[in-house]
């Protein structure tokens, strides 16, 4: 029996119920330290079935209320409809990634979120998800944008695994930090069209109409199914896909949004650096790093990690070798951004030359937002991005927001995600 008016019901009173307890999650917090060992983190190995997903219940299901395991269960059915939707299941489940509810509080506005730390793709029950008219339209919201946080999963998962787990730390290039952040989220919105277009061609449209109804995903739905209806085998071989990728660029004001969230962390991590410098470097660690501050390139590899699915469809390489620096990808940010990143570079220049860096230089960078205030690039207030990921507050977009704050301290590490 599928999800009914009456268990979104019950769902719904759940979280009521859960809302009154001032609980906001119900899910135990984990920490993985051994982040680049996906599939036996902490020496504890899922019970995988031959088809590659956790075999019978899934080891969290039993900590949650049923209404929400049941909600949960739906949605995943709602995605493994799909070829790649199932493959995202699967690499999730191989990296002990539980999916549950949270209370994100009130005006927290986002949907859904992945925080890598603690391995939890987690759907806002305080969000505008639960204001759905029906079950139906409830699953089909749900599974959409839990598509895309298992787009992030995945990402996730291929860091660690190719060994460049802190690739996207105070170290890198910061215009390649940009770069990357962006086609990661364009990946992930490319994942979650994807989804929706294969699980419509399974006979369900739900997820396919949320889509052209998005504002985040509309533009890439429409790209990706001009192409599809024209030329089916472009849904399979990844031009669709790419279209959807390439179509994220095309609106500047979410690409500022995180580009904002990525010079906001890198500035976070000069900070820290600068401390280290002040006080002699007695993190010895912290002075090997601040030597390579914002001088690290990526590699074409590394890009592909950041892009490809688990589909086998590398939707980058089509048409030829992948050129993730061409000129639709690396627009500058808008002016308040690009003088913003100017003076962080000068920062990070200082660091590696071990030239001392003082409070001055980061007041500078305060500067550059107070100059631009009242005027088009004014640093923007936090805002819902286009499919309800909070992305204005953010480091490597939507998927790292807020992850301090549910995951349990970790050990620090210079320059660490």
């Amino acid at each position: 029996m599928g999800f009914t008016g009456i268990d979104y019901s019950h769902l719904k009173t759940s979280l009521h119920f859960q809302r009154q307890r001032n609980k906001d999650r119900v899910l135990k917090l984990r920490r993985f330290t051994d982040q680049g060992n996906w599939q036996n983190p902490g020496n504890t190995p899922s019970d995988i079935g031959p088809d590659g997903l956790i075999a019978g219940n899934l080891p969290y299901i039993d900590q949650m209320p049923p209404e929400q395991a049941k909600a949960i269960a739906a949605i995943r059915d709602k995605i493994g409809q799909s070829r790649l939707g199932n493959q995202l299941l699967i690499i999730a489940d191989q990296g002990q990634v539980q999916m549950g509810f949270e209370l994100g509080g009130e005006g927290s506005g986002y949907e859904a979120a992945y925080y890598p730390t603690i391995r939890d793709v987690m759907i806002n029950g305080d969000g505008s998800l639960l204001e759905a008219k029906s079950s139906r339209d409830f699953v089909a919201r749900a599974a959409l944008y839990t598509a895309h946080e298992l787009g992030h999963v995945v990402q996730d998962y291929a860091i660690g695994e190719s060994g460049i787990l802190d690739q996207l730390d105070v170290t890198t290039n910061v215009r390649d930090r940009l770069l990357a952040v962006r086609h990661m989220e364009a990946a992930a919105v490319a994942c979650s069209i994807q989804v929706a277009w294969d699980v419509k061609e399974a006979g369900d449209d739900s997820l396919w109409k949320i889509a052209l109804h998005t504002p985040g995903e509309r533009s890439a739905a429409l790209a990706f199914g001009r192409l599809a209806v024209n030329d089916p085998e472009a849904a399979k071989d990844g031009r669709a896909r790419r279209l959807a990728h390439d179509d994220w660029f095309h609106d500047v004001a979410r690409m500022n949004d995180y580009d904002e969230g990525t010079l906001d962390q890198f500035q976070a991590g000069l900070k820290v650096l600068a401390a280290q410098q002040q006080a002699g470097f007695p993190d010895p660690q912290a002075a090997e790093t601040a030597k390579h501050a914002g001088k690290m390139m990526i590699g074409t590899s590394a890009f592909l990690d950041y892009t490809a699915m688990p589909d086998g469809v590398e939707h980058m390489r089509v048409g030829g070798d992948a050129n993730f620096r061409d000129s639709q990808y690396r627009p500058l940010p808008n002016k308040r951004l690009a003088e913003k990143m100017i003076r962080l570079e000068a920062i990070a220049e200082k660091l590696r030359d071990n030239v001392p860096v003082h409070e001055a230089d980061f007041a500078q960078v305060a500067g550059v937002d107070a100059k631009y205030d009242d005027t088009e690039y004014a640093k923007p207030k936090p805002r819902d991005s286009d499919n309800g990921h909070p992305i204005a507050v953010s480091t490597l977009s939507s998927w790292r927001h807020n992850r301090a704050s549910h995951a349990p301290t970790p050990t620090p590490t210079p320059g660490g995600r």
